[in-house]
């Protein structure tokens, strides 16, 4: 395999490694606290952080692709922007968010949604914690455009153990969603506190200061990717929200659902993250050809590898959500649901970077606003108006998820790209392999054997029809374990 790949394979690890800390570290933190406070508090402390999510999605998000695409571009010019272009990104991010934290505490203040509590809460996560998490977001994405993605690992992992940590202690004292909230904003100041110092010890003084004309290209670049990251993790969290105004304990639910859907899709966010800088250097080199190869061989291969967990929850789901709670197996269809939708939004993902690679930071932003307004639209009918809960909201995300998909690839082979046929090979695996899983779980009724040997089915599928081959597995072990630079 060619350098490229290699420097793909490289950071795409840690950025796997960081969301399998996140997702599992993640999952111990809501598993520990369903069994110390209730669906309600669980519920109110989520509606909290989707409203704080969607904000720093819309003030920060654009820093972060900017950042990953234009300090690689200038790594290929040989131009060493990446302290300053950092520095700067993190100043303006960091008026951005005090202003937004501001003006979420005036309009909680006076709309007080809710509850009382609840509003005390927003507000604290809104001074606190979006300029916080707006930093560690940001530099994440300086993180991957200087090929340095073991920080993210180093941050996440110190987010997720001080949120734990924090939120046990603090629950011995007092038993409600002010506990939960106050240990995110404790987790969020020190994460961000550390990204800062790695940022300085790890990178040298820059050769090269953007100008102000190149810092307003560097900014049109961010404007696009604020509204498409923004619409994208509304379309996430809305679901969220609605169901808070039923039942925060079906909040609850399909919140816990979607957290663990979403770590399906990790693998291919992560090959996503480290897609653009990589291709964009390549892009800058002239080597467009060899991006094209590059994102279908990664694509194909991360949706292999995704497909082992997706298997997990589309044959037997009820596993899952058991452990946190026997209650939460009432959510098993919506998981399925939502499975699928986060999956088919991590696909589209991956094409984002293609686009944004390409200087189409303008079509992302048409194609995410569009497929994710029609989610928006479609929850509140579905779960108000047709009454039809948590399964309602699954089916707006996933109606929305599809037809972002039906776009991406459009949009793609509009600008040059194409989606080789081979890269449809693991979803022939993963379909036989499920209809098989539950032909045997209906037969045998044993869940555990049933998913093991169905797991064993799909691995020997993908071989068989070569969705993934073991030069590949060898080249991508090589690529991780030869690791001895700046990665």
């Amino acid at each position: 395999m060619d350098q490229p790949f290699e420097r793909l394979a490289r950071g795409s690890f840690f950025l796997i490694l960081s969301n399998l800390i996140n997702s599992i570290v993640g999952a111990l933190f809501w598993i520990v606290l369903a069994r110390l406070v209730d669906a309600h508090a669980i519920g109110q402390t989520m509606t909290i952080f989707a409203y704080t999510a969607v904000v720093i999605a819309f003030t920060t998000n654009g820093f972060q692709l900017m950042l990953s695409r234009y300090i690689a571009e200038y790594n290929a010019r040989g131009l060493n922007v990446g302290r300053s272009l950092s520095m700067l990104t993190l100043m303006l991010s960091a008026g951005i968010n005090v202003a937004a934290g501001v003006t979420m505490t005036v309009v909680a203040h006076y709309t007080q949604p809710y509850d009382t509590e609840f509003t005390q809460l927003l507000i604290l996560a809104s001074m606190l914690y979006i300029p916080t998490q707006g930093t560690v977001v940001v530099l994440q994405g300086a993180y991957q455009g200087l090929h340095m993605t073991k920080y993210v690992v180093l941050t996440t992992a110190t987010f997720q153990a001080v949120r734990l940590g924090s939120a046990v202690a603090l629950l011995s004292f007092t038993g409600g969603s002010d506990a939960i909230v106050v240990s995110f904003v404790l987790a969020s100041i020190i994460a961000s506190a550390m990204s800062i110092i790695m940022l300085i010890r790890a990178t040298g003084r820059s050769t090269h200061r953007p100008s102000g004309r190149e810092v307003l290209s560097l900014l049109g670049f961010s404007g696009y990717n604020y509204l498409a990251s923004g619409m994208n993790i509304a379309r996430n969290q809305v679901g969220v929200m609605v169901l808070a105004s039923q039942s925060m304990q079906y909040s609850a639910f399909y919140g816990i659902s979607s957290l663990i859907a979403q770590v399906i899709g990790s693998i291919l966010v992560s090959i996503a993250g480290m897609m653009l800088p990589t291709a964009r250097e390549e892009i800058e080199k002239g080597n467009r050809e060899r991006v094209n190869a590059l994102a279908n061989t990664a694509l194909r291969i991360a949706l292999v590898l995704n497909g082992f967990m997706l298997v997990l929850l589309m044959v037997e789901p009820r596993i899952v959500l058991s452990i946190i709670a026997p209650s939460y197996a009432d959510a098993v269809g919506t998981l399925r649901m939502l499975a699928v939708a986060y999956t088919l939004n991590s696909i589209g993902t991956v094409m984002n970077s293609l686009l944004n690679a390409a200087d189409r930071a303008r079509l992302v932003a048409i194609k995410d606003a569009t497929s994710s307004a029609l989610s928006i639209a479609l929850t509140p009918l579905l779960v108000l108006a047709l009454a039809m809960g948590m399964d309602g909201a699954a089916y707006a995300l996933l109606i929305g998820s599809m037809l972002n998909l039906i776009i991406s690839i459009v949009l793609v082979r509009r600008i040059g790209f194409t989606i080789r046929v081979s890269v449809a090979r693991p979803a022939l695996a993963l379909v036989a392999s499920v209809a098989f899983g539950h032909l045997m779980l209906y037969y045998i009724a044993t869940a555990l054997v049933t998913l093991i040997v169905t797991l064993a089915i799909y691995a020997l599928a993908s071989f068989s029809i070569r969705a993934i081959t073991g030069r590949e597995i060898s080249s991508i072990i090589r690529s991780i374990t030869g690791y001895g630079g700046k990665h």
